[in-house]
Order: C-alpha cells, then sequence, then structure tokens
C-alpha cells in the first residue's frame, strides 16, 4: 500500500517523499483530500513508460547475425507438378 500524503505536508517534507518513493514504494499525494499525483522512482517509471524508440530504431537495434551465416534450402518442389 502507498503512502498518502497532503500536499502541505508533502511540500514541507519533500524529501523525505521523495526517499520513500525511492527506497520503499510509489507515494500518493492529495489536493482537498483527492488523489492527485503519484511520486515514484524514476526506474519504476522507465518499466511502466512506453519504449520512445521507433518501430525501425527497434529493429535495426536488434541482435546481429554472423555474415557468416550459411543457410541450407531445401531444393525439391513443395508439391508434385502435373506434366
Amino acid at each position: 500500500m502507498s503512502s498518502v500524503w497532503a500536499l502541505q505536508d508533502a511540500k514541507s517534507r519533500f524529501s523525505a517523499v521523495v526517499n520513500r518513493a525511492c527506497e520503499v514504494e510509489p507515494q500518493i499525494v492529495t489536493r482537498r483530500g483527492e488523489p492527485v499525483v503519484v511520486m515514484l522512482a524514476y526506474s519504476d517509471y522507465r518499466k511502466l513508460s512506453p519504449s520512445t524508440r521507433s518501430p525501425i530504431d527497434v529493429l535495426i537495434g536488434g541482435p546481429k547475425l554472423d555474415e557468416g551465416l550459411k543457410t541450407i534450402r531445401d531444393s525439391s518442389p513443395a508439391r508434385k507438378v502435373a506434366l
């Protein structure tokens, strides 16, 4: 369960809120009793946020194949050809 902080308390104890978000769990900040912000560790944020790379970048950045890769192709026809 995340800790909940009133905005005034979060402002006056900002370092404590940041430390708890980094070391323990996300922290919720409320305004007039309503949750408005969640503070979480940057590493947790990166896990949750979508990749900012384009699909092309993802494909280009994939694992490289050895240049000496040899493939074996079956040269037999896939089906019988009627003559």
